[in-house]
């Protein structure tokens, strides 16, 4: 337990300071928003916030992402570098899907 705060409190400290990351929820099999409006070069932090485990990839030719298992509490950080329409989706549940506008 005190080494999971530890990990945690890192992990904030860490962050802390990103004020230009958007912040998106995984929860009840889908994200929240479903859809951003962003400008290249910003970052979208996906969080799970659901007690079950979740997953975010993209397979877009300027996006390769695979978070690989996110148990509750953890994120991951992506960075929009390019103009594009993306779609992040979950492994585990493809019904989710989250739609990012990068102009």
């Amino acid at each position: 337990m005190k080494s999971s705060f530890l990990l945690i409190s890192s992990v904030l400290m860490f962050t802390h300071g990103q004020d230009d990351a958007l912040t998106v929820s995984q929860m009840d099999r889908s994200f929240a928003p479903g859809a951003l409006s962003i400008s290249a070069g910003q970052t979208v932090k996906v969080i799970n916030d659901d007690r079950f485990v979740h997953h975010v990839q993209s397979k877009h030719r300027n996006l390769k992402v695979d978070s690989g298992i996110q148990r509750p509490g953890e994120y991951i950080e992506i960075a929009f570098a390019k103009q594009g329409i993306y779609e992040l989706t979950c492994a585990i549940h493809p019904k989710m899907s989250l739609k990012v506008a990068v102009d």
